[in-house]
């Protein structure tokens, strides 16, 4: 994933990566991404926006330079998802598996779970 996001081999893929970090509100990743990648991303970090790493281990805020902040969220995917829900609705949440997901409608996540038969795991 870290290829895909930060290497920038044309123009093409440039203009791609920026309208993807433009159009991102938030990034959802897990904690072995998290593992891997924070001590490579260095300060600051790549993102520029709220990271929210999912984890069983509950942990403080860890803010970064250049406006990334490590959000641990130890209660859940789905908690980690309506936290990084974007007020915008023009905007989605990215999602540190090689995918981003559509902004989460009015309804929330179960909402937009009831309606999406790839998104059903998420309906409480």
């Amino acid at each position: 994933m870290q290829k895909v996001l930060f290497d920038r081999k044309t123009k093409a893929d440039a203009e791609v990566i920026d309208e993807v970090h433009a159009t991102t509100g938030a990034i959802v990743m897990g904690k072995r991404m998290f593992d891997g990648g924070v001590e490579p991303w260095g300060d600051p970090p790549p993102f520029r926006k709220p990271v929210f790493v999912v984890t069983h281990e509950p942990r403080e805020p860890l803010p970064k330079q250049g406006g990334t902040t490590y959000i641990f969220a130890s209660n859940g995917i789905e908690a980690a998802l309506e936290h990084a829900r974007p007020p915008p609705a023009t905007r989605t949440s990215g999602f540190g598996r090689r995918q981003h997901l559509p902004a989460v409608p009015e309804g929330g996540a179960a909402g937009r779970a009831a309606n999406s038969p790839r998104g059903s795991h998420l309906a409480s």
